[in-house]
């Protein structure tokens, strides 16, 4: 079993729906929803959108890379 089937059989497919007025939505829903899914299913939404926006412009999807802007980190002195 390769890589990409194993990620397919542990992901778990969370589905949630709710219906307000757009003045009285108050985001609770959303912040319950991105609770359940956690910080991976966060990860795999923003690299789905990110997958999305390269096919769109038509860039390859191996061209995408995390942006590396930090260049050091110096711990301050108390």
């Amino acid at each position: 079993m390769n890589q990409t089937n194993k990620k397919d059989q542990c992901r778990q497919i969370t589905r949630m729906a709710r219906l307000v007025r757009a003045s009285d939505d108050d985001r609770s829903f959303d912040l319950i929803f991105w609770r359940k899914v956690g910080s991976e299913g966060k990860f795999e939404a923003a690299w789905q959108m990110v997958s999305e926006v390269n096919s769109i412009k038509g860039k390859d999807i191996g061209e995408s890379r995390l942006q590396r802007s930090v260049q050091s980190i110096q711990r301050l002195r108390r």
